[in-house]
C-alpha cells in the first residue's frame, strides 16, 4: 500500500510480543510475534504469529520442527503518510 517500515536489525529474538520480519524456510513475513512456550531453559519453543487481516488466522511456530525460523528485526514504526 506504499507504507515503510522502520526496522530494528539489532532486535532479533522476539523477547516481547510485538511485531517482527521474520523467515521460515527461505520465506519472509511480517507479523505480530508473541512466544506461547518456553522450555526450562527460558528458550523459546513455540511462536504464535498473527496478522491485523482477519482472513489470515493465527498459526503456531514450534521450533522444534520449523528448523529455518530467523527473526530479522523488529518494526519500530509504519509510516504510512509519504505524500
Amino acid at each position: 500500500d506504499g507504507s515503510m517500515m522502520v526496522v530494528s536489525f539489532n532486535i532479533t529474538y522476539p523477547l516481547k510480543s510485538d511485531v517482527y520480519i521474520y523467515s521460515v524456510d527461505d520465506e519472509l513475513f511480517v507479523k505480530h510475534l508473541t512466544v506461547v512456550h518456553q522450555d526450562e531453559k527460558g528458550r523459546m519453543v513455540r511462536l504464535m504469529a498473527s496478522s491485523q487481516n482477519p482472513a489470515n488466522p493465527p498459526i503456531i511456530i514450534d521450533l522444534t520442527q520449523d528448523r529455518d525460523f530467523r527473526a530479522i528485526g523488529r518494526v519500530v514504526t509504519v509510516i504510512t503518510d509519504l505524500g
